[in-house]
């Protein structure tokens, strides 16, 4: 029964793939007006940096290599251009299929350029978005001009503690540049931002640099170089599971009689959220149903993540709501991934009362003390706990490192979680199980209207 219902599957993104392709063709006339032009421009957008995102250690080479008194993109010429001679003049530091691959991905840039210019000629508004038009929104109590900076406390490079308030009372002007490590153009700038920063000490200002992704220099969250257009794992950073954690016995979910094909740990993890708002400690997420997630999951609804930071703290909520007129099943947990010197170094403190390597039959008491060790023959390391009694910790003598992750009542599960020859352990709240939401009071639900907020947290120190 399973393998007709894959048969359907496959013949349903068949036609689906025709009919998007239909759809496609259908589309070359342009634009109509502003919404459908600003609609494209957005999509050509999204394709140049889906292309920008892939091969990240080819690009970084390009950026790194680009002159940085030459304009870019200000200047009217096309960016694909401005690629295409950075590339040659760069061209000694790459392998020939480097370069046709480099090569090919700019002249895709320079066309989609055209394109945008295009746009831009025939409706020039679009170009031209307010910011309230944005996808990130600004509070709107206070003049954004007059609004205060919020306040941060660090340390710089020798080690000192530094906060804001004494950076900026001591400057007639303070200019924050936000960056991190891995980004090549924001490591490439840093010539022409000292530069900055001493015309600005000449009139009593200065330019500050925040390193966004680490905390006392050092890094927390695995972040892979990430590739964002492909949906390769390991994933990286702290994906949502949501409408199951783990994997459905056969990879399908079933409801009310049908079979309907689900991915590993859901699909919240593979689809494109929106920024509901933004405040100066947070930021909220939105994810709606789509026709394309309804076909996975036919269910109609919203999910709201919140992330808020408090010192070195971060607090996670999820809120999902079911926006349809039928009950809705569903599980979720979260996948973080944090930064390991060595597996041999972590030490976890970890009370729950089953642990084992998988998650069918009869779940085994857990030991005393719970450990991830390398399993021989193996590519991966695993521990699936239920019971969990929140916060679990681990510290990494390695790095100094100590990681705990504390849950409310709805999470129940745990998973610990690492790969061969990455720099990563995975320390998990899950509130379901692999397969719990085909099982019957093993999953959470929902009524028409009703929603539920659940709320997690992750607290980083130095020990």
């Amino acid at each position: 029964m399973v393998k007709k219902n894959y048969t359907s599957w496959l013949i349903m993104l068949l036609i689906s793939a025709v009919l998007l392709s239909l759809m496609a063709c259908g589309s070359k006339k342009g634009p109509k007006n502003a919404e459908e032009a600003s609609a494209m421009h957005k999509d050509l957008m999204a394709q140049e940096n889906a292309i920008l995102s892939k091969n990240t250690q080819l690009w970084d080479k390009v950026f790194m290599a680009a002159d940085k008194g030459m304009a870019m993109i200000e200047d009217g010429k096309n960016y694909g251009d401005f690629l295409l001679k950075t590339i040659e003049s760069a061209k000694d530091q790459f392998t020939a299929d480097e370069l046709k691959l480099l090569k090919a991905e700019a002249e895709k840039i320079r066309e989609i350029e055209n394109e945008l210019t295009k746009l831009e000629e025939k409706f020039p508004e679009i170009a031209k978005k307010t910011p309230s038009e944005s996808t990130t929104s600004i509070p709107a109590e206070g003049n954004i001009g007059t609004k205060k900076f919020p306040s941060f406390v660090g340390k710089d490079l020798e080690g000192n503690d530094v906060t804001s308030d004494e950076l900026f009372s001591r400057n007639a002007v303070t200019v924050v540049n936000f960056w991190f490590t891995t980004c090549s153009p924001c490591v490439g700038e840093l010539g022409e931002l000292d530069a900055l920063n001493k015309e600005l000490a000449d009139k009593g200002g200065a330019l500050i640099g925040v390193n966004a992704f680490t905390l006392d220099g050092d890094e927390y969250i695995w972040t892979r170089r990430p590739n964002f257009s492909e949906c390769n794992r390991p994933r990286f950073g702290v994906p949502v599971l949501f409408p199951n954690c783990g994997g459905p016995d056969g990879g399908v979910h079933y409801f009310d009689g049908k079979a309907y094909p689900m991915e590993n740990h859901g699909l919240a993890d593979l689809c494109a959220w929106d920024v509901e708002s933004v405040g100066p400690d947070g930021v909220t997420l939105v994810l709606e149903a789509t026709p394309l997630t309804k076909f996975l999951y036919p269910f109609d609804f919203t999910l709201l993540v919140n992330y808020n930071l408090e010192g070195n703290k971060a607090a996670i909520s999820l809120t999902v709501i079911n926006e349809g007129n039928t009950d809705m099943p569903f599980s979720f947990g979260y996948h973080p991934y944090f930064m390991a010197s060595k597996l041999e170094n972590v030490d976890f403190d970890i009370k729950c009362a089953t642990c084992s390597e998988s998650a069918k039959g009869e779940q085994p008491a857990a030991p005393e003390k719970i450990t991830l060790t390398r399993k021989e023959g193996a590519d991966n390391t695993i521990r699936l706990m239920t019971g969990v009694e929140f916060p679990m910790t681990f510290t990494d003598k390695g790095n100094g490192h100590k990681v705990t992750v504390d849950a409310d009542e709805t999470f129940g599960n745990g998973v610990l979680w690492q790969q061969d020859a990455e720099n990563f352990v995975c320390m998990e709240p899950w509130n379901g199980w692999a397969n719990s939401v085909n099982e019957e009071g093993r999953h959470e639900v929902l009524e028409p209207d009703e929603a539920m907020t659940s709320e997690w947290s992750i607290t980083i120190e130095k020990v």
